[in-house]
């Protein structure tokens, strides 16, 4: 394990990136010890009875990848949508009844 000053707590994690809650930070979270859990962009270690400790450098990646991304309405903070949703259909009006 790298220095503890390389690494961060979720709380300070949440208020570096203005996140209201634990789940933010944790859905972006993967283990530095399993390469498998691409695309999450936040990397730490999970520490028995005291949680995670997030690097540091992925929480200044995060932010810097954050602000060149165009604002969103609607996607959780580090999704992206792979497809443009399909326009709502039109509705049919109803027929009367006679």
């Amino acid at each position: 394990m790298a220095d503890i000053s390389d690494y961060m707590t979720v709380r300070q994690v949440m208020d570096e990136i203005g996140a209201r809650a634990r789940s933010t930070v944790t859905r972006l979270l993967r283990d530095e010890s399993d390469p498998a859990e691409g695309g999450k962009p936040l990397v730490g270690i999970k520490v028995e009875g005291h949680g995670w400790l997030i690097r540091r450098a992925s929480v200044v990646r995060f932010l810097r990848d954050e602000a060149a991304r165009p604002r969103g309405v609607g996607f959780p903070r580090g999704e992206t949508r792979a497809e443009e949703p399909e326009p709502p259909k039109k509705a049919k009006k109803a027929k009367k009844a006679r």
